[in-house]
């Protein structure tokens, strides 16, 4: 079983985060914002790229959608994995399709 580890990038824009919702890829920078959870492997590559100054594109794995999505960590997404900042990636549509399907 994969660790997940929680990062904190730069806010996305709306658009950004419809495409990292569908499991697209975007663009990302280290910064305050958003708080993700992602699996282990994926957070040393990212903080490698953020440590270097660098951006780096990402696409969240079913696994990790479902991990950002029922996180206990200040309620998933929506406060964010560092005691409440930053806001999530899933709205109240997002969660209710999420429900349906199960995840």
């Amino acid at each position: 079983m994969q660790s997940f580890r929680a990062i904190s990038l730069a806010r996305p824009s709306s658009s950004q985060l419809g495409k990292l919702r569908r499991g697209k890829s975007i663009r990302v920078s280290s910064g305050e914002g958003l708080n993700l959870i992602v699996h282990g492997p994926r957070f040393n590559h990212l903080t490698r790229c953020f440590d270097a100054g660098k951006g780096a594109e990402i696409s969240l794995s079913p696994q990790e959608l479902a991990e950002n999505a029922d996180s206990s960590m200040g309620g998933g997404l929506y406060a964010g994995a560092s005691g409440g900042s930053g806001r999530g990636i899933f709205g109240k549509t997002g969660e209710k399709v999420l429900k349906k399907l199960g995840v």
